[in-house]
């Protein structure tokens, strides 16, 4: 199991922050997804076995909305 952190850009209101949740919260091989919108900071825990970081990264990508790696 891998945790990570991303800065998600482009999240206007609390809609935008629970779409990425419930989205990958159903992507196979994420265990959890918490994204908070103030902080604009979603963190994901998965086994990378089944999904890896630019899997989460294109998913959120295709929602619209751009996540980078906090670092």
């Amino acid at each position: 199991m891998t945790t990570i952190e991303l800065t998600i850009h482009g999240m206007t209101c609390g809609g935008c922050s629970s779409r990425i949740e419930r989205r990958l919260a159903g992507a196979p091989g994420v265990i959890s997804a918490k994204v908070d919108l103030e902080s604009t900071v979603g963190e994901f825990t998965f086994d990378e076995t089944k999904i890896d970081i630019a899997e989460i990264k294109r998913i959120i990508d295709m929602l619209g909305f751009a996540a980078v790696e906090k670092g």
